[in-house]
């Protein structure tokens, strides 16, 4: 495990130029092990970590104008104000039957109106309610007879509906806390498994899309450059209060070469056939950190939506980048306080 200082001051909680600065975790998957002995939505086994502490670039005086310069297209991510019909502040998306009613709709609608998608499958909504997990070990300095690592939603994936958007991380055992490993929520690859396996109102909506790129690789082409209708796979997240502390932070793709930097993490997945199978997704390495820039939006509200792309099918053939690598990073000298409360929904996009 390595810690990589690039841009401490004499202030140590922002840059020289006045920019927040955030301890970011990198992880380096071991590839080698077989995800099917591993659980549901596995987390990565590190082969090595690094701690990088990054300068935060605020997107607050940009990505509400009109002129909002951080677009899917041109970034992976944008955002949006939103003001939900639940009470957000006044607590009601923590009853569980009042946020599947309301935000699911409303997380359709979103997608529909900043992407021109015809279609917007929501796969399951996820609260983050309680602390990060402790610093992610390399496999050097696990125990070997350890346990392997849960990500929390597993757990009770035998007893969900898997033919409805599922509603994770609300209760009990089943909270989790901000992801701090740097990642892409799916690899290529990755999204295309889940459209092939994940539920079947999705397989069915999108057959022929699955035929024409099965037919581009029979005849020998690349999959990216199939011929039918554009798919993409996104994040809709949202604060249910203030954000002060562990903010999602994202990583600017335009700064990466997605071949060099970034590595595939293969887990094991539920279907609603109850027949689980394989998709990947990518972890963003940490040995070219002092290339990377980073944004967040400051005190981001309740009100402020943030739309994170995992995928996108067009996005090879006209040039620009798949995915924005994400993650919860820790705000140098707010170490401290009530933990992070957000929402995020997964969902596929079709043209």
């Amino acid at each position: 495990m390595s810690t990589q200082n690039h841009n401490i001051t004499e202030d140590p909680t922002h840059s020289s130029d006045g920019r927040p600065l955030a301890r970011v975790q990198y992880i380096e998957p071991e590839t080698s092990l077989d995800p099917w002995k591993c659980n549901y939505f596995g987390l990565p086994v590190a082969k090595e970590v690094i701690h990088a502490i990054q300068p935060l670039t605020d997107l607050r005086p940009e990505i509400f104008s009109p002129e909002n310069p951080y677009t899917l297209s041109t970034h992976a991510f944008t955002a949006l104000k939103h003001k939900s019909a639940l009470d957000i502040a006044g607590g009601e998306a923590y009853d569980r039957i009042k946020a599947y009613d309301v935000l699911i709709p409303e997380i359709k609608d979103i997608l529909k109106s900043v992407t021109g998608a015809k279609i917007v499958h929501v796969l399951g909504v996820g609260m983050r309610l309680k602390e990060a997990d402790p610093d992610t070990k390399p496999l050097q300095e696990r125990d070997p007879n350890a346990e392997p690592e849960r990500c929390g939603i597993d757990l009770p994936v035998k007893s969900m509906d898997m033919t409805v958007p599922y509603m994770g991380g609300y209760e009990g055992d089943n909270k989790i806390g901000p992801a701090r490993s740097i990642h892409i929520d799916y690899s290529p690859d990755g999204a295309r498994q889940i459209l092939r396996h994940v539920r079947g109102d999705v397989i069915e909506s999108t057959r022929d899309i699955v035929e024409a790129e099965d037919a581009a690789v029979a005849a020998g082409k690349d999959i990216a450059f199939y011929s039918g209708r554009r798919y993409a796979m996104f994040s809709v997240w949202r604060a249910l209060k203030k954000v002060d502390r562990d903010p999602v932070a994202i990583c600017d793709p335009t700064c990466i070469d997605f071949e060099r930097d970034l590595v595939e993490h293969v887990n094991k997945q539920p279907s609603d056939s109850h027949v689980d199978y394989l998709a990947g997704l990518s972890m963003l390495k940490g040995d070219r950190a002092e290339e990377q820039k980073w944004y967040w939006i400051s005190e981001q509200d309740v009100d402020e939506v943030l739309v994170l792309q995992f995928y996108d099918s067009y996005a090879a053939r006209e040039g620009r980048p798949w995915g924005a690598p994400h993650g919860g990073v820790t705000l140098i000298g707010k170490e401290e306080g009530e933990p992070r409360h957000s929402v995020e929904a997964r969902c596929i996009a079709v043209w």
